[in-house]
C-alpha cells in the first residue's frame, strides 16, 4: 500500500510542476504581456522630461506616478508612423499622463513631487501598446522645462 501512495505523490507533484506554469502564462494579460514588452523589447525609446505631479502611494495601491512632461515631436503611434496631432503638430504633445510600469532600476523614493526629472520611455506596440519607464533622473531645479507643443532646441 506504501509503493501505491508514494507513486500517487510522485504523480501529483509532476502534475503540479507542469501544470501550473502554463496556468500562469495563459492568464497573463494582453496588457501585462504588453507591459513587458515595454521593459524588455520596445519598439521605441525616447528621453524626455518633466516634473513631477504625482508619486504612488504605498498605502493606496490606487496612486501612481504621474509625470507632466515635455512635447515629444518624434513620438510615433499605434502605426508605427510619426503621430500627427488633428492640429498638425507632429509627435505626443506636452500633456500629464499615468506611469504604471517602472524598471528595476527606477526608484521612486528619491523623487519629490515637483522634481524636474529626466526619464527614459520605452513604447511597445505589441500585443497593445504600452509603455515603461526605465531610466528616471533628478534635474537641477533651475533646469528650464517647456511645455510648448513645438520641439526644443535643446534635447
Amino acid at each position: 500500500m506504501i509503493p501505491h501512495l508514494h507513486t500517487a505523490i510522485v504523480a501529483t507533484l509532476v502534475a503540479a510542476a507542469v501544470t501550473l506554469p502554463a496556468c500562469k502564462k495563459g492568464t497573463e494579460t494582453p496588457a501585462a504581456k504588453s507591459s513587458m514588452n515595454a521593459l524588455a523589447h520596445p519598439n521605441e525609446t525616447y528621453t524626455v522630461r518633466g516634473i513631477i505631479e504625482t508619486l504612488p502611494d504605498p498605502a493606496d495601491p490606487r496612486t501612481q506616478l504621474t509625470i507632466h512632461h515635455e512635447h515629444i515631436p518624434n513620438f510615433k503611434g499605434k502605426s508605427g508612423n510619426l503621430h500627427v496631432n488633428s492640429d498638425g503638430v507632429t509627435g505626443m504633445k506636452a500633456m500629464t499622463m499615468p506611469f504604471d510600469t517602472l524598471g528595476p532600476d527606477v526608484m521612486l523614493d528619491q523623487f519629490q513631487v515637483g522634481d524636474k526629472v529626466e526619464f527614459v520611455l520605452n513604447i511597445a506596440r505589441e500585443p497593445t501598446m504600452s509603455m515603461a519607464i526605465v531610466k528616471m533622473t533628478k534635474l537641477p531645479a533651475d533646469t528650464p522645462i517647456s511645455f510648448d507643443n513645438k520641439p526644443n532646441a535643446e534635447p
